[in-house]
């Protein structure tokens, strides 16, 4: 039986918004999983190091997005993946991607 103290973690670890992707590194495709305490506008973009806006992974408005993209078509190297969603945790977010393409 679970301890008072663990249960409380997850019960709070539940009500975040999170946010996953995987494989890291990828050979091309990423699997995206985006879940929102509450429903709000989101965006997720892929930068170079440089900087450079590459493409728009998925933008919206709800409690989260799941899905696949494909990249196979983008030369290895590092990435950047940003997650904008105001009034969240998450907001500004980067995240580090590998293709190994």
């Amino acid at each position: 039986f679970p301890s008072h103290d663990s249960l409380t973690y997850s019960l709070l670890d539940s009500q975040k918004d999170q946010f996953l992707y995987f494989p890291n590194p990828s050979s091309g495709k990423i699997n995206f999983q985006l879940s929102l305490m509450y429903e709000k506008a989101y965006s997720l973009d892929l930068f170079d190091l440089t900087g450079r806006k590459i493409k728009n992974v998925s933008n919206g408005y709800g409690n989260g997005y799941a899905g696949v993209s494909d990249f196979s078509d983008l030369p290895a190297g590092t990435y950047c993946l940003k997650l904008l969603i105001p009034n969240s945790s998450l907001d500004q977010r980067t995240y580090k991607l590998i293709l190994t393409n």
